[in-house]
């Protein structure tokens, strides 16, 4: 029979590894008592510890759907607002031009407002929201309406030019165009300039295609409105026609052509605008529920989690109190062995 070799360092480092043991779980244990999770999932359930990763990569997306969704919402909120400029000017201009008929307002004021109304028009649908400008469609990156005085203004004029032998709108001598030369006009050629390829050429730089998004992980929708629409167009046409065109020189009867071709375009751009309103206020009405449904799930992800995460505190509290008294017996234990020595008993 053999009687192994024991050493005093032996018995004294037997304690230690022990403790350090010991002192590792109580770590562990006194993360999972604050947190009220877990401190390794992996570890603990090994290949099922899937699961958990799966949840929270879940809660993950839909955090970040419900974040983009609230950026886009600005975005349309914005939008509405300056659709809402855009529809409460046209209506004020509407009323101005219908107060001609009581003698209320003058064509050169008229005029003066239609030039105001047009500037104020181009500077709305040139509105940003720090990072793009929200009426250039898919080309936002740049502002969608050009300056009238770049080439709108002297395409406009150039046109009336040629329809009416040469002469300009402030030639006293266009008192002799009378209302069906100038509804040709206005029909014709004055028309063409805010169609494609002018409307391109002279005043927008936007695209017909409106910007999208992803508000779920199965649904897109429109979030934008383009400057390209007939709205804008007929908006356009309906303030350049009275601030270039009415300015006294006409006969009455040739003016009231123009007035009421003014009215016409606002009237259809004021529909227009109510449609787009309806449309980004539908989408923003839908983003909101979506938001809702989102959070709705995070809540029951996060349910998910801390039943298979959770521990049970109690439980913790009772395992912490064990491991704790542990550590303290091995402490006094690796006091009192490090007081052995072989020498003692020679």
């Amino acid at each position: 029979m053999k009687t192994p070799f024991i050493s005093t360092q032996s018995l004294q480092n037997a304690p230690r590894s022990n403790i350090m043991r010991l002192q590792q779980e109580l770590a562990k244990t006194s993360e999972e008592l604050t947190t009220g999770f877990r401190a390794d999932v992996a570890l603990d359930y090994g290949v099922r510890s899937d699961a958990s990763v799966e949840l929270r990569n879940l809660m993950t997306r839909n955090e970040a759907i419900i974040q983009n969704n609230t950026a886009v919402s600005i975005q349309i909120s914005t939008t509405e607002n300056a659709l809402k400029d855009l529809r409460d000017n046209a209506q004020e201009f509407l009323n101005s031009l219908l107060s001609l008929n009581d003698g209320a307002a003058s064509p050169t004021t008229l005029a003066t407002d239609g030039r105001a109304k047009l500037e104020s028009f181009l500077s709305t649908l040139n509105v940003s929201d720090g990072r793009r400008f929200l009426f250039g469609g898919v080309n936002s990156g740049a502002e969608p309406m050009k300056a009238y005085e770049s080439g709108a203004q002297a395409a406009a004029l150039t046109a009336f030019s040629n329809a009416f032998g040469g002469r300009s709108p402030s030639d006293p001598t266009t008192k002799d165009i009378t209302p069906a030369d100038m509804e040709a006009f206005l029909d014709g050629a004055f028309a063409t300039e805010f169609a494609d390829p002018n409307w391109g050429t002279n005043w927008s730089g936007a695209s017909d295609e409106v910007r999208t998004s992803a508000i779920s992980p199965a649904e897109t929708v429109k979030t934008s409105v383009s400057a390209n629409e007939t709205a804008m167009r007929k908006l356009a046409m309906a303030y350049t026609m009275v601030a270039e065109f009415s300015n006294g020189n006409l006969d009455s009867a040739t003016l009231n052509v123009v007035v009421t071709k003014a009215r016409e375009a606002l009237g259809t751009s004021i529909n227009g605008l109510i449609t787009a309103s309806t449309t980004v206020g539908a989408t923003k009405a839908r983003i909101t529920t979506v938001n809702e449904q989102m959070t709705a799930s995070i809540d029951t992800l996060k349910n998910k989690i801390s039943l298979f995460e959770g521990v049970d505190s109690a439980e913790a509290k009772t395992k912490s109190d064990l491991l704790t008294t542990q550590i303290e017996m091995s402490y006094s234990l690796t006091s009192q062995i490090m007081k052995l020595s072989i020498m003692n008993y020679a």
